[in-house]
């Protein structure tokens, strides 16, 4: 689905949150047509500071950023 303007939304969007202080932080990551959620997630960390000390696994990791994110 190339073209349709997808990353010029999210960016406007990103934006418009980031101008109204919605949120404390706003990132973005990219998805590719086979996403892999380590990737993703790595991607979200890095943009917010988070590390994930040896967690493994999806759930694990997710679990850690939740975490991390509520302090």
């Amino acid at each position: 689905m190339g073209g349709v303007g997808k990353t010029t939304m999210v960016k406007e969007i990103i934006k418009r949150l980031t101008g109204l202080k919605v949120f404390d932080n706003v990132v973005m990551a990219v998805v590719s047509q086979s996403p892999s959620i380590r990737k993703i997630q790595s991607e979200i960390a890095d943009e917010l500071g988070f590390t994930y000390d040896g967690e493994d696994s999806e759930s694990g990791r997710a679990l850690s950023s939740t975490e991390d994110s509520s302090k």
